[in-house]
């Protein structure tokens, strides 16, 4: 997005701009009995929907006891940094280059595609072509807001349609998987 210049004009206002230990104590008590709610349902991936869908409906609502501290959000990016570099060898890079060929390779595709989509997205609805594009665009949750709030390209609807798409995905993949593992065996049956 830097590379082909996209700079918006959306002014981003966070719903609380300030750090209060009192308020984040309430929210992360909040977040947590969401993630405990959906833990005790079941629900896949309970600890990170359940804190996400939590936080959005309390923002959602108009409450806004406290921002994350950006130390706090700076400590998080690196530990995710950290946590995934962790999982690549050097020797992976080495013994797999046709692997990381048709991965790159289907990233660039992945991307042309969701340009694509985006772009037809922002001409259906309205929405700034920069903003459709990175809100279809695969990545992190936390990249694209953190990428949408830099560049100034609705950092609210990127991250509604990056938390939607997670929760679809994490949703819908178990059921998915299941209806095709009963069609597999009825066909064999």
């Amino acid at each position: 997005m830097q590379w082909w210049g996209a700079q918006g004009s959306d002014p981003y206002a966070p719903a609380a701009s300030a750090f209060d230990p009192a308020g984040f104590a309430v929210l992360t008590a909040a977040t947590g009995g969401g993630a405990a709610v959906l833990a005790r349902l079941n629900v896949p991936n309970a600890f990170m929907l359940g804190p996400l869908i939590t936080a959005g409906a309390i923002t959602a609502s108009g409450f806004a006891w406290s921002s994350v501290a950006t130390p706090i959000l700076n400590a998080g990016q690196l530990l995710i940094g950290i946590a995934l570099g962790s999982h690549f060898a050097p020797e992976f890079f080495r013994a797999a280059p046709r692997y990381l060929a048709a991965v790159a390779l289907l990233t660039v595709l992945y991307l042309a595609a969701s340009a694509i989509f985006g772009a037809w997205l922002a001409q259906a609805s309205g929405l700034a072509t920069a903003t459709a594009i990175l809100a279809t665009t695969p990545g992190g949750i936390g990249e694209m807001a953190i990428t949408a709030k830099v560049l100034r390209l609705g950092a609210p609807i990127v991250t509604v349609f990056h938390g939607l798409r997670l929760a679809l995905v994490v949703l819908v993949i178990g059921v998915l998987f299941r209806a095709v593992t009963w069609i597999q065996r009825r066909s064999r049956a």
